[in-house]
Order: structure tokens, then C-alpha cells, then sequence
């Protein structure tokens, strides 16, 4: 008998609904563990739906070190990475993936061209103007720096678990415009500390990169919240120390 399953992503999002097969592997899974534990709630719902009991099961996102990912001099950061303070920035982190919503933030980002779009990440980027930066990989003692270049990241996901690049930005106190879907509503408060869209909605992307450049006080004012939010919900100890807690009431028989 497992003691726990662990599901992050796609592995309760998508693989059960590929085919009945795929399907009973998952609800194998889950009868044979104690407890069930997922990186969002969205997620636990969706494994409950399929056989997971509500009372051996919990939803623990991997957290953010708050104590790393932390609000910088927004023109030093900048300095390291030779971009004009008075320029607005969009960033990206992630692979460039089709399903992360590279191409419509590429189409987005065309009919913004005095503002820059920072692309970070693995893969090979499509096409682009000359206001999107392809940087690569970053070493992840600078993605903190990074992150505080920007003054909004964007994660137009068409499919996430609970998206780690979000916590990061909002610890940094960066506002986010991401998708509605998967844990990005659980992470982010929509109007409070970033912006929700539909994916694969250009128009609705538009929007919203329109919205954080004509109200830079309120998108300020939503890195602030974030950060605050960040501390509350997500600070790793505070998850690590649940974790831990499941494990000794599952080893000593509470649950």
C-alpha cells in the first residue's frame, strides 16, 4: 500500500481523462494510498470526482521562499540586465511551450512595440518583433533580479497545476495577468493582486497589458498585496511544516 500519492500538474489534470485506461490507473492509484495530497484545490476537486476520499486528502502548493524571492531596486536590477529604467517590461518565465501561450503573448506583444517583452525560459521561441528578448535559461539565483525587472509578469497558460512562477513574482512584489485556469486563481486575486483572462484570447491579453500600463499606481499597489498574500498562503516553511504534520498523523495513525 502507498502511504502517499503526490499529483502536481497534468497527472490528475489531463492523464485521466486521456482514455478508461488511464483512467483506472489514477483511481488504482488513489485506493491503494492513505492519503492523497495535490498542488491545488482545483486539482484535489478533480481526483475527488474520480474516486479520492475528501478526508484523506489535501492540497499543499510547493510555496515560495519568501525570504529569496523578495522586492528589489527596480532600476539595479534593471542596470544588470542593460534595460531602460523608464521602460515598461513584461516577462515571461517558463518553457516555450505552445500550451504556456507563447504565441498569443507574441501576437499581443506586436501591437505594444515601444514596451519590451522578456522571454526566460527553455525551448525555442517562434517568431517575434524586435521588442521581444529571448534571454534563455536563467541561473536561479538571478531569477529573483529578473523578476524585479519587470513591472508585470505574464503567464498565458491554456493548462497549469499551481504555477511556481506566479508565487515567485507576487513574493517580489510584481503584479501577474495569467489564465484562468488550472491553481492560477487560487494563487493569483483577480483586480487584487494581478489580472485573470480566458486563454487563447488575444483581445482579452490586450487588455490586460493595456490595463497595468495606464494604471501604474493600482499595479503597484497589486505587487504590494501579492507580497503580503505570498507571506499568508503560500510561505514555504509554513507548507513544509503541514507536510510534515500529514506524515506524522499518517505514520502514527491519525489518519
Amino acid at each position: 500500500m502507498c502511504i502517499r500519492d503526490r499529483f502536481h500538474g497534468d497527472d490528475a489534470r489531463i492523464f485521466p481523462l486521456k482514455s478508461p485506461i488511464h483512467r483506472a490507473l489514477i483511481q488504482w492509484m488513489i485506493k491503494r494510498s492513505v492519503f492523497v495530497i495535490t498542488s491545488s484545490e482545483e486539482m484535489r476537486q478533480t481526483l475527488i470526482k474520480i474516486g479520492a476520499d475528501p478526508n484523506r486528502s489535501a492540497a499543499i502548493a510547493s510555496g515560495v521562499d519568501t525570504d529569496r524571492y523578495i522586492p528589489m531596486p527596480q532600476n539595479e536590477c534593471r542596470e544588470e540586465y542593460g534595460i531602460h529604467p523608464e521602460r515598461m517590461v513584461f516577462l515571461y518565465v517558463g518553457r516555450y511551450h505552445p500550451w504556456k501561450g507563447i504565441s498569443e503573448l507574441i501576437k499581443a506583444a506586436r501591437l505594444f512595440p515601444d514596451d519590451l517583452f522578456i522571454f526566460a525560459g527553455t525551448g525555442t521561441l517562434p517568431a517575434h518583433p524586435e521588442n521581444c528578448i529571448d534571454i534563455g535559461a536563467v541561473e536561479p539565483n538571478n531569477v529573483p533580479i529578473l523578476m524585479n525587472t519587470a513591472d508585470c509578469l505574464v503567464l498565458p497558460s491554456y493548462t497549469e497545476g499551481l504555477p511556481n512562477v506566479l508565487m515567485e513574482a507576487l513574493s517580489c512584489a510584481v503584479p501577474v495577468i495569467a489564465t484562468d485556469v488550472g491553481g492560477c486563481p487560487e494563487v493569483v486575486k483577480d483586480g487584487v493582486t494581478g489580472l485573470l483572462i480566458p486563454p487563447k484570447d488575444v483581445p482579452a491579453l490586450q487588455n490586460a497589458l493595456v490595463w497595468m500600463k495606464e494604471h501604474p499606481d493600482e499595479r503597484k499597489k497589486m505587487g504590494v498585496e501579492g507580497r503580503s498574500d505570498m507571506i499568508e498562503r503560500y510561505e514555504i516553511q509554513h507548507l513544509i511544516a503541514r507536510m510534515i504534520q500529514i506524515h506524522r498523523d499518517i505514520l502514527e495513525g491519525r489518519l
